[in-house]
């Protein structure tokens, strides 16, 4: 049986939020369609994504789904995303945080690259897992830090600001840094990372080792452990 094809349709009013819509989406290699000519069809397999209300109104019953998203949030793209494949959610959110000079930050949903970042400091950092956080529809949500340096200490502060219902660990890096064989399946996540990564070494080897951790189970950080005296 032939699955589903469907195409995300974009219509967004606002200059800002459509480009940095757009930015997302082409980073990730998403594929999307912009009506840009009163000859564009819409067709009834299609996803729309928009910021109009009248648009909504206009398609909701006309095409498989329409996700109106006024305040242009993360969340609802990224079920528009999911509806090309007809999911709600994601199983697993897997964020691995590489803790070296700067945070290296990845972003896995069901193994699938995401998200990617170079943080400086730790009130940043907590903004931005938050906001990965709330932001993408997953069953299960972990955050994983490698636990060399101040690994530990990121551990606890995240796992003070980010609440219940997410799974904080500490990863073992032993094997995050590549040293001549390179893993292919990293390599792959890797090669879909465009235009957000220079040709330094350093960070291609600091996105590498945040990849390894995102993938790999650690420890649990459970919150008490630091303040218990016994």
């Amino acid at each position: 049986m032939c699955c589903i094809i469907r195409r995300l349709v974009i219509i967004i009013y606002d200059p800002k939020r459509y480009m940095n819509t757009v930015k997302l989406l082409r980073a990730r290699g998403i594929q999307y369609n912009v009506p840009d000519s009163p000859n564009f069809k819409i067709l009834a397999n299609d996803v729309i994504y928009t910021d109009s209300i009248d648009v909504f109104r206009i398609f909701r019953d006309k095409v498989a789904k329409v996700f109106y998203d006024p305040k242009g949030t993360r969340y609802v793209l990224e079920k528009a995303i999911l509806a090309l494949k007809d999911k709600k959610a994601y199983n697993l959110l897997s964020i691995g945080i590489d803790p070296g000079g700067r945070y290296t930050v990845i972003a896995l949903a069901d193994g699938e690259l995401i998200d990617w970042n170079h943080i400086s400091d730790m009130d940043s950092l907590g903004k931005h897992v938050s906001d990965l956080l709330a932001g993408i529809p997953a069953k299960e949500k972990v955050v994983r830090i490698g636990i060399g340096g101040r690994g530990l200490e990121v551990a606890y502060a995240l796992r003070k600001i980010v609440g219940e219902g997410v799974t904080i660990e500490v990863v073992d890096e032993v094997g995050s840094t590549p040293h001549g064989y390179r893993n292919p399946f990293i390599e792959r996540i890797l090669s879909n990372i465009r235009n957000n990564i220079n040709n330094s070494i350093t960070r291609k080897r600091d996105l590498y080792a945040a990849i390894i951790i995102a993938l790999k189970q650690g420890f649990p950080v459970d919150i008490y452990v630091e303040d218990r005296t016994e």
